[in-house]
């Protein structure tokens, strides 16, 4: 909630997670490179559905995003300085064929 007036463009404050799966695997992608243009985004979140990876994208101070992510896997730490937490990788995929 929030008392400010609704706001005109889309506003992402925290960070975004996304599912990427083996079949949708290019559009996914397209869809992050767009999302990243959105300017209140600051963490994208990609999960990968076939192995325990997850990789971290986190906009720049100068605004700028980096060619790869702060990656976790097995048994790492996923980092989200947006929303100040961290988390254990194995509570993402808790409950799938992957835990």
């Amino acid at each position: 909630m929030t008392c400010q007036p609704p706001s005109k463009g889309k506003v992402f404050p925290h960070p975004v997670l996304i599912i990427l799966s083996p079949s949708n695997r290019r559009e996914t992608w397209e869809s992050i490179h767009t999302m990243a243009s959105i300017s209140t985004l600051k963490e994208i979140i990609v999960v990968e559905s076939e192995k325990v990876h997850v990789e971290v994208y986190r906009r720049g101070q100068d605004g700028s995003w980096p060619l790869g992510g702060e990656v976790s896997e097995q048994a790492g730490k996923v980092r989200l300085t947006s929303i100040e937490a961290e988390f254990p990788i194995s509570e993402i995929y808790s409950g799938t064929y992957l835990s």
